[in-house]
């Protein structure tokens, strides 16, 4: 009977960890995966410890709650004492006998029992909220759960990250060794096989995202009037958010099932994502891969995925004027558009798809499994040598 990964996580990660669970059967087939929501099937079914954690979230992030109007359940997991409800659950649950080596994606709990290895994945850090150079709300900061977050690299094997900007932060904010933190990028999660281009340029503009305001959105607006004052003939299309907008140069589709959104970027010509805070957007992966050019802004993980100057253009975040020259560089020369978007193509066949991801990561992972059972046979060997000895003095 296969001995199964336990991999933990918390709802869909931006659809991250169904692709990612899907690779890590491929890679390892000889165990395949058992999936573990730690917010459905830990906490929810511990109507008590989400209380306890409900109490929490008020102390620690009240301004966030009443001010921002956040929701309390979008902290719940950011709380000491749900982080200690699930480290028990854990550490009552696996058992090391029975459980090759544990994966969890996302640094909002701990899942790692001593004596099996562990393994994370994850986007983002929270001292890295620093490193954008905006003010950062202090309760985002909160120290408890700063040092609370902090054990959970030092306590995993291997920390992976989809960004470099990530992976410093774990190095240069939690002082985790360098060896421990490797950046193994994010593949995309529209599809495995881009949709048909549509044939010449027409000037189309994609826009995808959620967060309309954190994303840049009113920006992008604000870049748009200018664009059309030069490039008439521009459009631009909005997937994931339902801005109010009057112009009939601007296509508004709010929400769209995620098999649909492979075609949205097939009719268009330049994507543009211009965030204030990204740590590493897969949108701009499922772009490259449609063979588009990105327009984005500097930070955050998205140097990593955009190269400005060769698979498209970063300006910096706020900056209107920069956005719209940018755009018009690429919708007033399609073959510069064209030129970028087949080097972002070759970039993200290389670099950004989820069987290249996972095979990183696994390979480490069995180097890490085989140094660990190099160590534990070596230890073994010495324990016997003195039992060895200490029966012969006998």
């Amino acid at each position: 009977m296969k001995r199964p990964i336990l991999f933990f996580k918390t709802g869909s990660f931006s659809h991250i960890n169904e692709s990612v669970r899907l690779e890590l059967e491929r890679a390892f087939p000889e165990h395949g995966v058992r999936v573990i929501d730690v917010l459905s099937d830990i906490l929810r079914a511990r109507p008590w410890a989400v209380a306890r954690a409900l109490l929490d979230v008020v102390r620690i992030y009240p301004r966030e709650i009443f001010l921002n109007r956040r929701k309390p359940l979008d902290y719940l997991l950011r709380t000491p004492a749900a982080f200690r409800v699930i480290q028990r659950w854990v550490e009552k649950n696996v058992d090391p006998a029975e459980t090759p080596w544990t994966f969890q994606t996302q640094s909002l709990f701990d899942a790692h029992r001593e004596g099996v290895a562990h393994f994370v994945y994850t986007d983002h850090t929270c001292a890295a909220n620093l490193r954008y150079g905006r003010p950062v709300s202090p309760e985002l900061l909160d120290p408890r759960w700063l040092a609370v977050e902090r054990t959970i690299y030092q306590a995993a094997d291997r920390t992976f990250t989809t960004s470099r900007f990530a992976a410093d932060s774990l190095v240069e904010d939690h002082g985790i060794d360098p060896s421990r933190a490797m950046c193994v990028y994010s593949g995309t999660n529209a599809g495995h096989e881009p949709a048909a281009q549509t044939a010449g340029f027409h000037s189309r503009v994609l826009f995808v995202g959620i967060d309309w305001e954190r994303k840049g959105g009113p920006d992008l607006l604000r870049a748009f009037d200018r664009v059309l004052e030069a490039h008439p003939q521009a459009r631009l299309r909005i997937l994931g958010c339902a801005p109010r907008v009057t112009s009939p140069r601007i296509e508004v589709l709010g929400r769209v099932p995620l098999e649909e959104v492979g075609r949205h970027f097939a009719e268009s010509d330049v994507f543009c994502l211009p965030s204030y805070f990204e740590p590493s957007a897969t949108v701009f992966a499922e772009a490259m891969h449609h063979g588009l050019p990105v327009v984005s802004t500097f930070g955050g993980g998205t140097p990593d995925r955009v190269l400005d100057g060769e698979t498209g253009y970063l300006v910096r975040a706020g900056d209107v004027d920069s956005l719209a020259e940018a755009l018009l560089r690429l919708l007033q020369n399609p073959d510069r558009a064209r030129a970028m978007g087949q080097a972002g193509l070759r970039l993200a066949r290389e670099r950004f798809s989820w069987p290249v991801v996972v095979d990183r990561m696994a390979a480490e992972i069995r180097a890490v499994l085989d140094r660990r059972g190099a160590m534990e046979s070596a230890t073994g060997a010495g324990r016997g040598a003195v039992a060895g000895t200490r029966e012969e003095v006998c």
